[in-house]
């Protein structure tokens, strides 16, 4: 009869110990890698919404508060107030990562320093809720025995089983890291051979057909657009790009005014319910929404905002227009074709 707890006891142990060391493991890396890059650091912090006042002892402060969750989750009379001090920690990335996708915006998270780092999104928020849900666990089902008495009473199968999940985790972790820097020194490198070349598609290429959600207006797609075989503008903008937001009385001024000599159509990148507040607060007359910028993309474009002139026979018109001086003289160059003797465009 007494086999039995003593069984369930060891592998519990052995579980609470792999854990416990996994997760200070993750914190120690982690503030390992801010240490050795503290600009980055305090630069994470402000692209987070911190106050540049604030940030700059946070750069310090946050690694110190990880590294000091790390030694409290491997001393056993310390461990459940590192697992509590584990959970507020990515409780407050969690929030973090999830508001700034709220937002539309996905700034560099700086989650291990010079070790890694990437956008934050989706995968940031599953990493941290994995960690999170590890700090429960450790409240929930205590902290186990002391590590040196437990590794000392454990049977060998006990000791194999801690040491290979302790190495299994810590491994998985450096190729994931180890992965997601070889993505991004690829993702890099195209960028940096994309930016040597020109944006936009060459003039006479077929413009891309597209079909997009319907904000403002009932054209959804560019063949749409063209009904009236008259020239269409489009203009690409973004709710996280400040020269776009500052574009938009403008741009629904355009709209209203060339109204009868070119098809003006809004093109948005960002969270859904911020693309309707816009486009309803400035009264666009046209605007579509994209879900993961592919218009953006098939137009080979590589700013916002950009503007691309689409001729009457759906072609395209010429190089796109980078920022809001070059949009409103592609503008004014489109309807002088189209109506010479008239001034279409009243930008003031």
């Amino acid at each position: 009869m007494s086999a039995g707890p003593r069984t369930y006891d060891w592998r519990m142990n052995a579980l609470l110990l792999t854990v416990r060391c996994l997760l200070a493991a993750v914190f120690f890396i982690a503030a390992f890698g801010k240490f050795l890059d503290l600009r980055g650091a305090q630069r994470a912090l402000e692209e987070f919404g911190v106050t540049a006042r604030i940030a700059r002892p946070g750069r310090v402060a946050l690694p110190v508060a990880e590294l000091a969750v790390a030694v409290a989750l491997v001393v056993r009379p310390s461990a459940r107030w590192g697992a509590v001090a584990a959970l507020v920690l990515l409780s407050i990335f969690i929030v973090a990562v999830a508001r700034a996708m709220s937002q539309g915006r996905a700034p560099d998270c700086h989650c291990f320093g010079s070790i890694h780092s990437e956008p934050a999104g989706r995968s940031t928020l599953i990493r941290n809720a994995l960690f999170a849900a590890a700090a429960i666990f450790i409240l929930a089902a205590g902290t186990g025995p002391n590590l040196v008495r437990a590794l000392g009473s454990l049977n060998g199968t006990g000791v194999a089983l801690v040491a290979t999940s302790v190495l299994a985790g810590t491994l998985a972790l450096v190729v994931g890291q180890l992965w997601s820097a070889k993505r991004r020194l690829e993702a890099e490198l195209g960028r940096s051979i994309a930016s040597k070349l020109p944006p936009g598609l060459a003039r006479g290429t077929k413009a891309p057909d597209f079909a997009l959600t319907q904000v403002r207006g009932t054209a959804g797609s560019l063949s749409e657009l063209m009904v009236l075989a008259r020239p269409a503008m489009l203009v690409f903008v973004s709710t996280s790009c400040g020269p776009c937001l500052t574009m938009l009385p403008t741009l629904a001024r355009w709209q209203q005014s060339l109204a009868g000599t070119l098809t003006l159509a809004a093109i948005f990148s960002g969270e859904a319910t911020e693309v309707e507040r816009l486009s309803q607060e400035h009264e666009l007359g046209t605007a579509l929404g994209q879900d993961v910028d592919e218009t953006f993309t098939a137009y080979a474009l590589r700013a916002t905002p950009s503007g691309v002139l689409v001729d009457a026979n759906g072609m395209i018109a010429g190089a796109p227009a980078e920022g809001v001086p070059a949009i409103e003289a592609l503008i004014r160059s489109a309807v002088a074709q189209a109506q010479p003797n008239e001034i279409a465009v009243h930008a003031g």
